[in-house]
């Protein structure tokens, strides 16, 4: 009875943004889930009615929670649903992606249509619209039309595919009397209904296809026939086949493999599409979903104009690609924008060797450049020969210069190397040659008496450089002499760099190796993906989500679509546009984007939201007035970094007593006036520890389900962040997907769901290693929280900050004026002869680079609406794809989120013994990831998970030349003793999150 009362509400039930909450409640049934997710992309309202219609027969009755979303989704508009929603106009109202859009169209309010709903966001809207309004005109232009004609007239507007041939035989055929009927379809369809995606329609050649599957192979060679000699478009034919014959880059659907191949070259040869009236359709915009993000970033108006033309290029149209260069592409005021450009097309990357003529650049291990491949090398070496003849040729600048081969030769080596291997300043990633040494050289080099000169040195500079004071740079000075390192090293490797994999597929390293214990062990893996759009070659990971542009180009404006399995985009959804407003903050205006400092706090404002840490700022401890009143033994040790410390309090003022809470991001809060502080009201705290709460206490799963406890920290505190998901008491675990943990016995176990299953207690996830066998000794991280053993602190990717239970309590100084950290012994810091830097919150200095990181609750916002699974962004999903962008097998990330409102991310060297050109390296990649986010490249903002990361600020350790001698036991204990207040910032912010007291589990 549910299931039938579901029906008869499901089609004024349903919208897309409804629609991806409730496919959340089928997660257990694929079939459900997979129509449910094909039902909220179908932007046409008669084949959405149809997939409605078909929703029972893939989902059970007795998903109770699933048929109850979907019947109060979208109440009252079931009186305007008859027998066939393509009759009635206001079932377009079913279209759009926002309420505010639905609202408008269903109560007919024009003015707050065109407002609420960009025609370049809801074009299927509107041509539904288009498409109803025709219908009228055609199909009920006279009383006296039988009701066939009618009908056959109504079908060949009720959706937006070509109408056949049968439906216009149809219309001929019915409609023979009223000839009005016949000359206005005919005149109508050309203008109003669009032409369809052929691409893969009843051709004879894709027919032939389906000849290549097996006979035995009933389901896909019957889908593969009847589909092809349908009307359906090529996207709704790929899916189709997909569900039916398997994913094509599947290992275990190798037998198809000729099938698809088929179908692709067949796809390939398939002439234009052609409308009713004989003309070929508008050409489809090819959008570059990553260059066209760059756009944005544009100073001029003209500048935005050709960028978004040249990104969004149509089939056919040759664009003006030396214009935008003369206008853009060397235009100082532009840089931001073609900064962004060339980390598409060549991110910076670490490390440079192998050139043959650009020798000075080789054995750079711990820089960054951009094109240090052999081409790139051939090229200044083809720069010299051309400057040799006394004439440098740029758009706009001609610069007449001297015999290079006598003035500066080696500087003039070094100017054409830079602009071919492009190194990349650490801040901005910017590769542009310092002013005061493009002034040096053409004021001893530009040749003044050549008629072609024009413009003094200083105005060419002016031209070519950044026009901002203090900009970030590139000096020669440092490639006029060979690297430091004398020969290539393997103490650090790139196994990814240069990309070792195939163009639709990305390069991971394999960190698990060691954990495997397998022989033969790759160094990487390679993951498949879909482009950022049809002209892309920018890669989002199959599974994962990515935010696209707009068509337009407008700023702000993104669709969320999912990288499926056919190598693809699709189920694309238009998110809320982002407007850049301005923030107030004390009185005066920032602007969108701009990142500042409050005292020691750092801000940031995005889109009206400002986002600041919470830290309370007290005086420095480096004045000589506080450090000559402080006890000796407060003083900071050699071994730590000593740029800016300060002490800490915890923020707003709050006390330092633990009585701890736990949020409704599933983080744990030293007491309820942090959690206040940080936004979270009373109603959305529960007391105590997170960990001690069981989220499956009472069950929230159904009768003939096991509850399965996943903990995790979700980035918002607004949306509650689930800690278990359900699994039939019927399903085996093993087909749930591999995620090996190990548990409190030292026993491993496939997955989660296998270890709770067989009833054992959860030590870490990963592969069980020896090293931690139980017994193993508890230790206290650098995020305050004790951990079971080392091995369970890595896999929570944290550092070990010492031994033992946290003994710490607060930050800052106790109520009795003692260091925080008086009874801690730290361990030995490596290498010896690194000055270590103390993480917000620990006890103990650690050789590891520090990136202080703000995030956007508004941007999370935003993206949720367009995650199918409506599930919030966690700690975890943050960690793991920033460290997909450490390059160096050497380093790796580690992280934690600090009690004020950051995240701390920390990269350090694992090797044994890290050496110094280790640690150098992993400051490097430390430096990176804040270059990265502060620059907002489309490698972060087309990222779901990346794009609310918004300002960083880093830190690093430093090292001398020459080891330190071994510290004493009486040092030790001087460390053990030193007041984490005493923590170093060269630019961040410094956060100590609360300690927890002894006993803390």
């Amino acid at each position: 009875m549910l299931v039938l009362l579901s029906t008869l509400w499901l089609a004024c039930a349903v919208f897309r943004s409804q629609a991806i909450s409730c496919c959340r409640s089928a997660t257990d049934f694929g079939a459900c889930k997979h129509h449910c997710n094909e039902l909220e992309s179908e932007t046409d309202v008669s084949l959405r009615y149809e997939k409605l219609r078909d929703l029972p027969a893939y989902c059970p009755g007795h998903l109770i929670s699933f048929w109850r979303c979907l019947n109060v989704s979208n109440p009252g508009i079931s009186k305007y649903i008859g027998t066939h929603p393509s009759n009635y106009a206001k079932t377009c109202c079913l279209l759009p992606s926002t309420e505010e859009c639905r609202i408008a169209c269903r109560e007919r309010r024009p003015a707050d249509l065109k407002k609420t709903c960009p025609e370049a966001e809801e074009g299927s809207m509107y041509r539904c619209l288009d498409r109803h309004q025709a219908s009228r005109n055609c199909c009920s232009s006279s009383p006296q039309i039988s009701q066939k004609c009618r009908r056959s007239c109504q079908v060949v507007f009720s959706s937006e595919l070509q109408p056949s041939i049968q439906m216009g035989t149809n219309v001929q055929k019915f409609c023979a009397k009223h000839q009005q009927v016949v000359s206005c379809v005919k005149r109508l369809t050309s203008d109003v209904v669009p032409c369809a995606e052929q691409g893969l329609d009843s051709k004879p050649e894709a027919l032939k296809c389906c000849t290549k599957l097996n006979s035995d192979d009933t389901i896909c060679r019957r889908t593969c026939q009847k589909d092809l000699q349908s009307q359906k478009s090529a996207s709704m034919l790929i899916s189709s086949l997909v569900a039916a014959c398997g994913n094509p880059l599947a290992k275990n659907n190798l037998e198809r493999d000729e099938f698809w191949n088929c179908l692709l070259a067949s796809s390939a040869k398939t002439p234009a599409p052609v409308c009713p009236n004989g003309t070929p359709p508008p050409p489809k915009p090819r959008i570059d979903g990553a260059r066209l993000q760059c756009c944005s970033k544009a100073k001029t108006s003209v500048c935005w104009e050709q960028c978004v033309q040249r990104y969004t290029r149509k089939r056919g149209k040759v664009q003006n690609w030396r214009k935008f260069d003369e206008s853009c592409t060397y235009n100082p005021k532009e840089i931001s924008m073609m900064n962004c450009l060339a980390d598409v097309t060549e991110p910076c990357q670490l490390g440079c060797s192998g050139l043959s003529f650009c020798t000075n650049f080789n054995n750079r291990h711990t820089e960054l450049f951009r094109s240090c491949n052999s081409k790139s090398d051939f090229g200044a070496k083809s720069h010299m020969q051309e400057w040799k003849k006394g004439v440098i040729h740029m758009p706009n600048i001609v610069i007449p210069i001297r015999d290079i081969k006598k003035c500066l030769p080696e500087t003039w080596k070094a100017i054409a190397c830079v602009l071919q291997i492009k190194p990349c300043s650490v801040k901005s990633h910017r590769s542009t040659i310092c002013k005061p040494d493009c002034v040096q050289i053409l004021k001893q080099c530009s040749n003044s008496s050549a008629t072609l000169a024009a413009l003094s040195p200083e105005e060419v500079c002016k031209e070519l450089s950044p026009p901002e004071k203090k900009a970030p740079c590139i000096s020669l000075q440092e490639y006029l002499v060979p690297s430091k390192y004398t020969d290539i090293t393997d103490e650090v490797t790139h196994p990814c760099n240069p990309n070792p994999c195939k163009e639709n597929q990305d390069c991971d390293i394999n960190r698990s190796c060691y954990g495997a214990l397998l022989d033969r062990c790759q160094s990487h893996t390679c993951v498949p993906g879909c482009p950022l759009g049809d002209a892309s070659s920018f890669l989002v990971r199959v599974g994962e989500y990515a935010r696209v542009p707009v068509v337009s180009g407008r700023e702000g404006c993104f669709r969320m679509c999912h990288c499926d399995g056919t190598s693809k985009l699709s189920n694309c959804r238009i998110l809320e546009c982002i407007e850049p407003k301005e923030c107030r903050f004390k009185g005066k205006v920032k602007n969108n984007g701009e990142t500042f400092r409050d005292e020691c706090n750092l801000c940031t404002c995005f889109s009206g939201e400002l986002t600041c840490t919470k830290r309370n700022c007290p005086e420095s401890v480096l004045s000589p007035e506080y450090n000559a009143s402080r006890p000796k033994r407060n003083r900071t040790p050699d071994n730590v970094s000593t740029d800016t410390d300060t002490i800490s309090t915890l923020p707003c003022g709050c006390k330092n007593v633990y009585n701890p809470v736990c949020g409704s991001d599933a983080k744990t809060y030293p007491n309820p006036c942090v959690a206040r502080c940080l936004g979270l009201p009373p109603t959305r705290l529960t007391k105590g520890n997170c960990a001690s709460i069981d989220p499956c206490e009472p069950s929230p799963c159904a009768a003939d389900e096991k509850c399965i406890v996943e903990r995790k920290t979700c980035l918002s505190i607004t949306d509650l962040c689930v800690q278990y998901y359900c699994v039939s008491e019927g399903k085996y675990c093993s087909d749930l997907q591999l995620d090996p943990v190990c548990d409190s016995e030292n026993n491993q176990h496939p997955n989660l769901c296998s270890l709770q299953f067989n009833r054992k207690t959860l030590a870490y996830r990963g592969f069980c290693k020896d090293e931690c066998k139980p017994p193993s000794p508890a230790v206290c991280g650098v995020n305050g929280e004790t951990y079971s053993s080392t091995c369970a602190a890595r896999s929570a990717r944290v550092i070990v900050d010492y031994q033992g239970r946290c003994k710490a309590v607060g930050t800052g100084l106790n109520h009795d004026d003692k260091p925080r950290c008086e009874s801690v012994t730290c361990p030995e810091i490596k290498p010896l002869h690194c000055k270590g830097i103390v993480p917000p919150g620990a006890c103990c200095p650690h050789c590891a680079a520090e990136v202080r990181v703000l995030y956007s609750l508004k941007q999370l916002a935003y993206n949720r609406e367009g995650f199918s699974r409506y599930e919030s962004v966690t700690l975890e999903q943050v960690f793991q794809i920033l460290r997909r962008h450490i390059s160096t097998t050497e380093c790796d990330l580690f992280g934690y989120h600090s009690v004020e409102g950051d995240l701390v991310v920390l990269v350090m060297a694992v090797t044994a013994k890290p050496t110094k050109l280790q640690v150098e390296a992993c400051n490097r990649e430390a430096q990176k990831i804040e270059a990265l986010i502060d620059t907002g490249t489309p490698s972060f903002t087309s990222d779901m998970v990346l794009s609310a990361l918004k300002a960083a600020r880093s830190r690093v350790p430093t090292l001398s030349n020459k080891p330190d001698k071994p510290v004493s036991d009486s040092h030790k204990n001087k460390v053990s003793r030193l007041n984490s207040a005493l923590t170093a910032t060269v630019l961040p912010i410094v956060m100590l999150p609360v300690m927890l007291r002894t006993g803390r589990s």
